[in-house]
């Protein structure tokens, strides 16, 4: 996502946030392959990912 699509759109402070996170892990050493997660971040990421998918899955539902 581009800084010029979340400069578009207001979002709240959370999803900022987790936006800029997630830039900010994508972009790091970690997913250019220059250091793999550990077995243990790779369950946390799984974890949240999945809970976020499902969630948003469900509130399409609603």
């Amino acid at each position: 996502m581009s800084a010029s699509f979340r400069s578009s759109y207001p979002l709240r402070k959370e999803i900022h946030e987790f936006v800029r996170s997630c830039e900010m892990l994508l972009s790091s050493p970690v997913f250019l392959g220059n250091a793999p997660l550990s077995p243990n971040e790779r369950k946390i990421v799984q974890y949240y990912s999945e809970e976020l998918k499902a969630y948003l899955l469900a509130s399409e539902i609603c």
